[in-house]
Protein backbone atom coordinates (compact mmCIF):
# COMPACT_ATOMS: atom_id res chain seq x y z
CA UNK A 1 0.00 0.00 0.00
CA UNK A 2 3.06 2.25 0.68
CA UNK A 3 4.29 1.70 -2.41
CA UNK A 4 0.89 2.31 -4.49
CA UNK A 5 0.49 5.52 -2.93
CA UNK A 6 3.90 6.60 -3.58
CA UNK A 7 3.84 5.93 -6.94
CA UNK A 8 -0.08 8.04 -7.19
CA UNK A 9 2.26 10.52 -5.86
CA UNK A 10 4.94 10.90 -8.54
CA UNK A 11 1.83 10.33 -10.85
CA UNK A 12 -0.38 12.81 -9.84
CA UNK A 13 1.75 16.02 -7.30
CA UNK A 14 4.15 17.06 -10.77
CA UNK A 15 1.11 18.07 -11.98
CA UNK A 16 -0.74 19.39 -8.69
CA UNK A 17 2.04 22.27 -7.77
CA UNK A 18 0.89 24.04 -11.23
CA UNK A 19 -2.32 24.26 -13.12
CA UNK A 20 -2.89 21.02 -14.53
CA UNK A 21 -6.24 22.47 -16.54
CA UNK A 22 -5.88 25.88 -18.80
CA UNK A 23 -9.12 27.30 -18.67
CA UNK A 24 -11.03 29.22 -21.44
CA UNK A 25 -13.83 31.51 -21.97
CA UNK A 26 -16.52 30.04 -24.72
CA UNK A 27 -19.75 30.93 -26.09
CA UNK A 28 -22.67 29.21 -24.31
CA UNK A 29 -23.59 26.09 -26.12
CA UNK A 30 -25.59 23.43 -24.12
CA UNK A 31 -26.97 20.32 -25.42
CA UNK A 32 -30.42 19.94 -25.11
CA UNK A 33 -31.59 20.03 -21.67
CA UNK A 34 -33.29 16.48 -21.73
CA UNK A 35 -32.43 12.72 -21.27
CA UNK A 36 -32.72 10.28 -18.46
CA UNK A 37 -34.40 11.51 -15.47
CA UNK A 38 -32.28 11.53 -12.01
CA UNK A 39 -34.39 11.74 -8.83
CA UNK A 40 -32.40 13.05 -5.79
CA UNK A 41 -33.42 14.91 -2.96
CA UNK A 42 -32.03 17.88 -1.25
CA UNK A 43 -28.05 17.26 -0.07
CA UNK A 44 -28.06 14.00 -2.24
CA UNK A 45 -26.22 11.83 -4.48
CA UNK A 46 -27.59 9.92 -7.02
CA UNK A 47 -26.30 6.11 -8.16
CA UNK A 48 -23.29 5.52 -10.32
CA UNK A 49 -23.94 6.29 -13.76
CA UNK A 50 -22.17 4.70 -16.60
CA UNK A 51 -20.32 6.97 -18.96
CA UNK A 52 -19.95 4.46 -21.88
CA UNK A 53 -16.54 5.49 -22.18
CA UNK A 54 -13.04 6.06 -20.16
CA UNK A 55 -12.52 9.36 -18.27
CA UNK A 56 -9.42 10.68 -17.51
CA UNK A 57 -9.69 13.02 -14.57
CA UNK A 58 -6.03 14.28 -12.75
CA UNK A 59 -4.43 10.93 -13.72
CA UNK A 60 -6.81 8.56 -12.82
CA UNK A 61 -9.61 6.49 -15.31
CA UNK A 62 -12.64 7.02 -14.80
CA UNK A 63 -15.95 5.57 -16.24
CA UNK A 64 -18.78 6.02 -14.27
CA UNK A 65 -20.10 9.00 -12.07
CA UNK A 66 -22.95 9.65 -10.11
CA UNK A 67 -24.77 13.52 -9.84
CA UNK A 68 -24.29 15.68 -6.72
CA UNK A 69 -27.66 17.49 -6.09
CA UNK A 70 -25.66 20.54 -5.23
CA UNK A 71 -23.83 21.07 -8.60
CA UNK A 72 -21.39 18.48 -8.74
CA UNK A 73 -20.24 15.81 -10.58
CA UNK A 74 -18.58 13.23 -8.77
CA UNK A 75 -16.07 10.32 -9.99
CA UNK A 76 -16.09 9.13 -6.04
CA UNK A 77 -18.71 6.02 -5.79
CA UNK A 78 -18.26 5.87 -2.18
CA UNK A 79 -19.11 7.60 1.23
CA UNK A 80 -15.03 7.86 1.70
CA UNK A 81 -15.63 11.54 1.31
CA UNK A 82 -19.20 12.31 2.39
CA UNK A 83 -21.66 10.33 2.60
CA UNK A 84 -24.28 13.16 1.54
CA UNK A 85 -24.05 16.14 -1.01
CA UNK A 86 -22.91 18.85 1.39
CA UNK A 87 -23.90 22.25 1.31
CA UNK A 88 -21.27 24.24 3.05
CA UNK A 89 -18.87 26.45 1.79
CA UNK A 90 -16.36 27.70 4.83
CA UNK A 91 -14.06 30.12 5.19
CA UNK A 92 -11.26 28.63 2.92
CA UNK A 93 -10.50 29.02 -0.85
CA UNK A 94 -10.84 25.22 -2.53
CA UNK A 95 -9.40 22.96 -3.28
CA UNK A 96 -8.88 22.16 0.06
CA UNK A 97 -7.32 19.19 1.97
CA UNK A 98 -10.63 17.26 2.29
CA UNK A 99 -11.93 18.57 5.75
CA UNK A 100 -15.59 17.14 6.46
CA UNK A 101 -17.18 19.71 4.30
CA UNK A 102 -15.43 18.93 1.28
CA UNK A 103 -18.40 17.29 -1.16
CA UNK A 104 -16.04 15.52 -3.56
CA UNK A 105 -13.55 15.02 -6.06
CA UNK A 106 -15.05 15.95 -9.81
CA UNK A 107 -16.67 18.75 -11.33
CA UNK A 108 -18.31 21.99 -9.26
CA UNK A 109 -20.44 23.72 -12.03
CA UNK A 110 -20.91 25.13 -9.33
CA UNK A 111 -20.94 24.06 -6.07
CA UNK A 112 -23.86 25.89 -4.25
CA UNK A 113 -27.28 24.94 -2.19
CA UNK A 114 -30.23 23.76 -4.45
CA UNK A 115 -32.51 21.63 -3.60
CA UNK A 116 -34.15 19.43 -6.56
CA UNK A 117 -36.88 18.01 -4.44
CA UNK A 118 -38.74 21.39 -5.00
CA UNK A 119 -38.42 21.46 -8.94
CA UNK A 120 -36.95 21.55 -11.78
CA UNK A 121 -34.81 18.28 -13.93
CA UNK A 122 -31.74 16.46 -13.51
CA UNK A 123 -30.91 14.34 -16.00
CA UNK A 124 -28.36 13.03 -17.98
CA UNK A 125 -27.36 11.83 -21.92
CA UNK A 126 -25.24 10.94 -24.10
CA UNK A 127 -23.98 12.18 -27.71
CA UNK A 128 -21.96 11.22 -30.61
CA UNK A 129 -19.79 8.03 -31.10
CA UNK A 130 -16.91 6.29 -30.30
CA UNK A 131 -13.91 7.36 -29.64
CA UNK A 132 -15.74 10.99 -29.72
CA UNK A 133 -18.59 10.47 -27.41
CA UNK A 134 -20.27 13.62 -24.94
CA UNK A 135 -21.33 12.63 -21.87
CA UNK A 136 -23.98 15.60 -20.35
CA UNK A 137 -25.44 16.09 -17.28
CA UNK A 138 -28.11 19.07 -16.95
CA UNK A 139 -29.75 20.85 -14.17
CA UNK A 140 -32.77 22.45 -15.48
CA UNK A 141 -34.36 25.31 -13.09
CA UNK A 142 -33.61 23.23 -10.45
CA UNK A 143 -34.65 25.43 -7.00
CA UNK A 144 -31.82 27.26 -4.98
CA UNK A 145 -32.54 25.80 -0.93
CA UNK A 146 -35.52 28.15 0.21
CA UNK A 147 -34.90 30.78 -2.29
CA UNK A 148 -37.69 31.66 -5.22
CA UNK A 149 -34.65 31.29 -7.67
CA UNK A 150 -33.29 28.98 -9.73
CA UNK A 151 -30.15 27.31 -11.50
CA UNK A 152 -29.99 26.09 -15.15
CA UNK A 153 -26.57 24.89 -16.36
CA UNK A 154 -24.91 21.84 -17.57
CA UNK A 155 -21.43 19.69 -17.56
CA UNK A 156 -19.92 18.14 -20.61
CA UNK A 157 -17.58 15.40 -20.60
CA UNK A 158 -15.63 15.07 -23.88
CA UNK A 159 -14.36 11.35 -24.85
CA UNK A 160 -10.58 10.60 -25.90
CA UNK A 161 -9.80 14.59 -25.11
CA UNK A 162 -10.73 14.50 -22.18
CA UNK A 163 -12.05 18.54 -21.91
CA UNK A 164 -14.96 19.54 -19.50
CA UNK A 165 -16.84 22.13 -20.35
CA UNK A 166 -19.68 23.75 -18.11
CA UNK A 167 -22.36 26.21 -19.98
CA UNK A 168 -24.58 28.14 -17.29
CA UNK A 169 -27.42 29.55 -18.56
CA UNK A 170 -28.61 31.25 -14.78
CA UNK A 171 -26.62 31.47 -12.09
CA UNK A 172 -28.28 33.53 -9.48
CA UNK A 173 -27.60 33.87 -5.67
CA UNK A 174 -29.16 33.36 -2.18
CA UNK A 175 -27.20 35.64 0.63
CA UNK A 176 -28.92 33.45 3.32
CA UNK A 177 -27.16 30.43 2.26
CA UNK A 178 -23.27 30.00 2.32
CA UNK A 179 -23.66 34.40 1.78
CA UNK A 180 -24.02 34.28 -1.66
CA UNK A 181 -20.66 31.63 -2.16
CA UNK A 182 -20.85 29.68 -5.00
CA UNK A 183 -17.39 27.29 -6.15
CA UNK A 184 -17.04 26.99 -10.08
CA UNK A 185 -13.72 24.32 -10.76
CA UNK A 186 -12.45 20.99 -10.43
CA UNK A 187 -11.21 19.38 -7.58
CA UNK A 188 -8.61 16.01 -7.83
CA UNK A 189 -8.45 12.98 -5.68
CA UNK A 190 -6.35 13.87 -2.51
CA UNK A 191 -2.25 12.96 -2.45
CA UNK A 192 -0.71 11.52 0.56
CA UNK A 193 3.16 12.76 -0.15
CA UNK A 194 3.93 9.91 2.73
CA UNK A 195 1.36 7.27 4.73
CA UNK A 196 1.92 9.09 8.22
CA UNK A 197 1.85 12.79 5.96
CA UNK A 198 -1.41 14.91 6.03
CA UNK A 199 -3.48 15.11 2.60
CA UNK A 200 -2.45 17.23 -0.33
CA UNK A 201 -5.12 18.91 -2.14
CA UNK A 202 -5.56 20.30 -5.99
CA UNK A 203 -7.65 21.29 -8.37
CA UNK A 204 -8.27 24.13 -10.71
CA UNK A 205 -10.88 26.81 -9.59
CA UNK A 206 -12.18 29.93 -11.82
CA UNK A 207 -10.63 33.11 -10.54
CA UNK A 208 -13.46 35.32 -9.06
CA UNK A 209 -15.67 32.14 -8.65
CA UNK A 210 -14.10 30.54 -5.34
CA UNK A 211 -13.97 31.65 -1.97
CA UNK A 212 -13.26 34.38 -0.71
CA UNK A 213 -14.13 36.11 -3.78
CA UNK A 214 -17.46 38.26 -4.09
CA UNK A 215 -20.31 37.10 -4.87
CA UNK A 216 -20.73 36.44 -8.34
CA UNK A 217 -23.70 35.68 -11.07
CA UNK A 218 -23.54 34.64 -14.42
CA UNK A 219 -25.39 34.33 -17.53
CA UNK A 220 -25.12 32.50 -20.59
CA UNK A 221 -21.89 31.36 -19.50
CA UNK A 222 -19.37 28.84 -21.12
CA UNK A 223 -16.23 27.73 -19.44
CA UNK A 224 -13.72 25.01 -20.98
CA UNK A 225 -11.32 22.80 -18.73
CA UNK A 226 -8.61 21.46 -21.07
CA UNK A 227 -6.14 19.02 -20.00
CA UNK A 228 -2.16 20.28 -20.26
CA UNK A 229 -0.50 17.50 -20.48
CA UNK A 230 -2.13 13.71 -20.63
CA UNK A 231 -1.25 11.75 -17.28
CA UNK A 232 -3.30 8.38 -19.16
CA UNK A 233 -1.00 8.06 -21.58
CA UNK A 234 0.40 4.72 -22.65
CA UNK A 235 3.42 5.61 -20.90
CA UNK A 236 1.13 6.36 -17.02
CA UNK A 237 2.60 5.16 -13.80
CA UNK A 238 0.48 2.05 -13.54
CA UNK A 239 2.36 -0.70 -13.68
CA UNK A 240 2.47 -3.21 -11.18
CA UNK A 241 6.00 -2.90 -9.77
CA UNK A 242 7.47 -6.07 -8.76
CA UNK A 243 9.70 -5.17 -5.42
CA UNK A 244 8.17 -3.71 -2.52
CA UNK A 245 10.12 -0.47 -2.80
CA UNK A 246 9.40 3.02 -1.27
CA UNK A 247 11.12 5.45 -3.20
CA UNK A 248 10.55 8.90 -3.51
CA UNK A 249 11.45 12.11 -6.07
CA UNK A 250 12.35 15.67 -4.89
CA UNK A 251 11.53 18.15 -4.75
CA UNK A 252 8.45 18.58 -7.06
CA UNK A 253 8.80 20.54 -9.62
CA UNK A 254 12.57 21.63 -9.95
CA UNK A 255 14.72 24.05 -12.06
CA UNK A 256 18.60 22.37 -12.26
CA UNK A 257 18.19 19.32 -9.99
CA UNK A 258 16.07 16.53 -8.45
CA UNK A 259 16.98 13.60 -6.17
CA UNK A 260 15.38 10.36 -6.37
CA UNK A 261 15.58 7.96 -3.73
CA UNK A 262 14.89 4.40 -3.37
CA UNK A 263 15.64 0.96 -1.89
CA UNK A 264 19.00 -0.40 -2.63
CA UNK A 265 20.40 -2.05 -0.09
CA UNK A 266 21.76 -5.03 -2.23
CA UNK A 267 24.06 -2.23 -4.60
CA UNK A 268 22.16 -3.42 -7.24
CA UNK A 269 23.30 -1.80 -10.84
CA UNK A 270 20.64 0.12 -12.11
CA UNK A 271 20.05 2.50 -15.04
CA UNK A 272 17.58 5.46 -15.23
CA UNK A 273 15.82 6.29 -18.51
CA UNK A 274 13.94 9.21 -18.72
CA UNK A 275 11.49 9.98 -22.07
CA UNK A 276 9.87 13.20 -23.47
CA UNK A 277 6.19 13.54 -23.82
CA UNK A 278 6.26 11.70 -27.08
CA UNK A 279 7.82 8.96 -25.50
CA UNK A 280 11.61 9.20 -27.27
CA UNK A 281 14.79 8.48 -24.47
CA UNK A 282 15.86 12.58 -23.85
CA UNK A 283 18.97 10.64 -20.97
CA UNK A 284 20.22 7.34 -19.84
CA UNK A 285 22.02 7.24 -16.40
CA UNK A 286 23.20 4.10 -16.33
CA UNK A 287 25.83 2.06 -13.61
CA UNK A 288 23.76 2.97 -10.16
CA UNK A 289 24.61 1.53 -7.60
CA UNK A 290 23.90 3.33 -4.39
CA UNK A 291 20.43 4.21 -3.38
CA UNK A 292 19.99 7.44 -4.84
CA UNK A 293 20.37 9.74 -8.23
CA UNK A 294 20.84 12.86 -9.11
CA UNK A 295 18.79 13.99 -11.84
CA UNK A 296 20.17 17.32 -13.35
CA UNK A 297 18.24 19.46 -15.58
CA UNK A 298 21.60 20.61 -17.97
CA UNK A 299 19.54 20.86 -21.72
CA UNK A 300 16.44 19.89 -20.72
CA UNK A 301 13.27 22.34 -21.86
CA UNK A 302 10.76 23.14 -19.31
CA UNK A 303 8.25 21.03 -19.24
CA UNK A 304 6.78 17.00 -18.36
CA UNK A 305 9.35 13.76 -18.11
CA UNK A 306 8.64 10.19 -17.60
CA UNK A 307 11.25 8.61 -16.04
CA UNK A 308 12.39 4.60 -15.22
CA UNK A 309 14.34 3.38 -12.90
CA UNK A 310 15.27 -0.38 -13.67
CA UNK A 311 17.56 -3.42 -12.72
CA UNK A 312 18.10 -5.27 -15.89
CA UNK A 313 14.47 -6.08 -17.24
CA UNK A 314 13.09 -5.74 -13.74
CA UNK A 315 11.28 -2.17 -13.24
CA UNK A 316 11.87 -0.44 -9.95
CA UNK A 317 10.10 2.72 -9.53
CA UNK A 318 8.49 5.19 -12.41
CA UNK A 319 7.11 7.76 -12.81
CA UNK A 320 7.05 11.51 -13.87
CA UNK A 321 8.64 15.06 -13.22
CA UNK A 322 8.39 18.31 -14.17
CA UNK A 323 10.86 21.08 -15.09
CA UNK A 324 10.04 24.33 -14.32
Amino acid sequence: MKKLLLILFLTISVIAKGQYYSIDTIPYNPEAYSGTNVSIGGNSYSQMIPLGFQFCFYGYKYDSVRIGSNGLVSFESNDEYNSNCTWTIQDTPLPDAFSAVIPTVGIFFPWQDLDPSLGGNITWSSYGVAPYRTFVVSFDNVPMDSCSKVFKGQAKLFETTNIIETHIAIKDTCLHWNKGRAAHGLQGPPIYPLPSSPPFAYGDFISGRNYPDAVWTATNDGIRFTPQVDVCSPLSVDEIISDQNVFKLYPIPFTQTATLEFENSKNENCSLTIYNLLGEEVRSINDITADKVIIERQNLSTGLYFFRLATGSRTKAKGKFIIE
